[in-house]
Order: C-alpha cells, then sequence, then structure tokens
C-alpha cells in the first residue's frame, strides 16, 4: 500500500496541521499521522490502561514531542471554540480537553458488525464539537453486505445434536471467522448490499430499516445470516471483512442465529434488517411465510402447544401493560401474585409453580 502524507491545502494556508484519533489505544495510528506529516495529533482513549500503554509506545518510537494521549470518553471532550464553551471552560466548569479544532479525524471504533462500538456516535458528535468545517475523516465511509446462509450443529462423535441449534437463537450478532471454517457453513442465497454509511454525510447516519428479499440459490436449513463491511478509508484505500476474500488481520464477520426453516431454490427468503445506530440486526418476514410448514424438527413443539404460547404471551403483555399504567390494576396483580405464592394449591396449581409466578411478578 502507498504511503500516507498529510495534505496542507485549504487548512489556512497550509499552516499547523492537527489530528485528533479517537480510540486510539496503542497509539499506533497516532504515530502514523505524525510519521505522514501531521504536526500535532491528539489521541483519545477511554481505557487508562491503554492510554498509559499508547503513551509509552509514543515515548519509545520518539513521537512524545508531536503526540499526546488523552484518557478521555471523546463525546465528553471539548474544544475552546466549542458550541457551548466559555472562556475556555465547559458547561460543567472543567476545562475544555482542546485549545482548538482539529484538522483531520482518525478513528478505529469499529466491531465485526461495524456499529456496534458506537461510531456513528462519535463521528456525529466530532463533527459537532471537535473538528473544523470540511475536515478530513478516515475511515470516510462503508458498506454493509449481508447474506442468508446454513451453519448447524449435527452430529458430533455419533450423537445427534441437532437440538442444541435452538440455543444459540439471539437477538444479537456474534463475531465468526467465517474464511477460517468454511466447511461448516454454506450460503443459501447471493449477498445483498443492506446498509451504505457516508461518515462525512449526517443523514446517512440515521436509524434506518430496508426490507430484502433474497433469492435462494440452494436448498438447505436456513438458520443464520452473515454479514460483513468493505470499509472505505479514504479515496483510494479500501479495507474488507468479506470471506470471500484475503482479509487480513481485520474483524470478524458477524454471524445471526435464527430459528431454523427449510428452504428451497428457487424460493424468496422475506427479511428486514435494520439499525438504530447502535447495532444491526435482521428478522424473518413471519407475514410471508408458513413456519409450520417449513420448521425442521428443531425445537421439538406441536402447533398447539405454539398456538396456546402464542395466546398466554399475548395476555402477559396485556397484563404489563395494564400494571404499568394503573397503580389500582398493579395493586391487584400484587395481591393475586402474594395469595399463589402463599396457597397455591387452593388455587388449583402445584407449590412451586405459585411460588416462582409470586416471586417473578415481585421481582
Amino acid at each position: 500500500p502507498r504511503a500516507p502524507t498529510v495534505r496542507r491545502g485549504g487548512r489556512g494556508g497550509g499552516g499547523e496541521v492537527m489530528v485528533l484519533d479517537v480510540g486510539a489505544g496503542s497509539g499506533l495510528l497516532s504515530m502514523l499521522a505524525a510519521r505522514a506529516g501531521a504536526d500535532r495529533v491528539v489521541g483519545v482513549e477511554q481505557s487508562l490502561h491503554m492510554c498509559e500503554v499508547g503513551e509509552e509506545c509514543e515515548v519509545m518510537n520518539g513521537f512524545l514531542h508531536r503526540c499526546a494521549m488523552l484518557n478521555r470518553d471523546a463525546r465528553r471532550i471539548m474544544s475552546v471554540d466549542s458550541e457551548g464553551a466559555k472562556n475556555g471552560r465547559k458547561p460543567d466548569g472543567n476545562m475544555c480537553e482542546l485549545d482548538r479544532r482539529a484538522d483531520i479525524l482518525l478513528y478505529e471504533v469499529f466491531d465485526s458488525g461495524l456499529i456496534g462500538e458506537g461510531c456513528l456516535h462519535l463521528v456525529s458528535i466530532a463533527k459537532h464539537r471537535l473538528l473544523n468545517p470540511g475536515a478530513d475523516i478516515l475511515p470516510m465511509g462503508a458498506t454493509v453486505y449481508a447474506q442468508p446462509i446454513e451453519m448447524r450443529i449435527g452430529e458430533v462423535c455419533g450423537f445427534d445434536l441437532q437440538q442444541a441449534n435452538r440455543y444459540r437463537w439471539r437477538a444479537e450478532y456474534e463475531g465468526v471467522q467465517l474464511e477460517e471454517c468454511r466447511d461448516s457453513w454454506r450460503a443459501l442465497a447471493e449477498p445483498m448490499e443492506v446498509f451504505r454509511f457516508d461518515f462525512n454525510d449526517l443523514d446517512t447516519m440515521q436509524a434506518a430499516a430496508v426490507n430484502l428479499d433474497f433469492d435462494l440459490t440452494a436448498d438447505g436449513v436456513f438458520n443464520a445470516v452473515a454479514f460483513w463491511f468493505d470499509l472505505q478509508v479514504d479515496e483510494e484505500e479500501w479495507l474488507s471483512t468479506s470471506p470471500y476474500g484475503e482479509k487480513g488481520r481485520t474483524w470478524q464477520q458477524a454471524v445471526q442465529y435464527f430459528e431454523e426453516l427449510r428452504v428451497c431454490a428457487g424460493s424468496t427468503m422475506p427479511m428486514a434488517g435494520k439499525h438504530d445506530t447502535y447495532g444491526i440486526s435482521f428478522a424473518v418476514d413471519d407475514a410471508r411465510i408458513d413456519r409450520v410448514a417449513t420448521r425442521t424438527g428443531v425445537p421439538l413443539y406441536d402447533p398447539v402447544w405454539h398456538a396456546t404460547y402464542q395466546r398466554v404471551d399475548k395476555l402477559n403483555a396485556e397484563l404489563v401493560k395494564a400494571t404499568v399504567q394503573n397503580p389500582l390494576e398493579y395493586r391487584a396483580i400484587a395481591e393475586t401474585a402474594v395469595a399463589l405464592g402463599a396457597r397455591a394449591a387452593d388455587l388449583g396449581l402445584e407449590p412451586q409453580a405459585g411460588a416462582d409466578f409470586c416471586a417473578r411478578m415481585m421481582s
């Protein structure tokens, strides 16, 4: 890759170039910025331990005269010319951390799902409080791609462990090095672009949702969505976490598991993707599929039980809503819970069931 250099055009006639490095960690990006020509680099690191490590690394490499470390949450720091600052002090009376706004923002606050460490909020706050108008933001943007996959536990040591797959379902994703376990999963459709972020444009960083219709290319059992991102560092350099290339030592891919569905090539998997600016998640559009017809036997339940569970779940939601909104309803429910816990047998319940209900309602 090319050696980076700091551009000075358009910065007050080629004056001092100041770089803000958010999530500075070991100070590596700060030192790279100084080596590329930055006059001054301020690294911001929330972890005290890593802040001390970064400072020591800068000392040992001879960059202390141009690099400084701040043990702060970047969302709480201000410049003397930030909105709300007065006479060099923040609204809370403490001194501002920066003596002026920065010309370049560097940051590495990404996770396997791109935005899970709060990068959208950090960039937004930096643009508002800490950067000069027209400041360079590096990385510049990112594109997220997703793909339905089959990634199941099957037979282990001669035992059928398929039922273990039900315990992987959750709304959160986890990081997986898919390129290192290529034999344990397979794609069920081609990848689709889900979200595109321009970190210079706040409108692209707002919470969003999108409908996704995946055209399935293989028969199998759908139980997960894999997603990854291409990160645009600047006008020339990109990093990708795709499992289909040589991504090197970058982030893992993200995998979110679902209740299993048997699928066929040529059909469509209707899904929705969304992000709330803190994390990306996916959901199956249940209004457009028949879960009974496509179930795999994991988990082991019958339709009658499932219908009963849905009715109870609905009643429970109504009960919670009534309890929150009406103190009299809360009192009535609390008295009922105590009665069930104290004399469950009189009300036709097993003692343990009554005690459990009472404990949950009163907790």
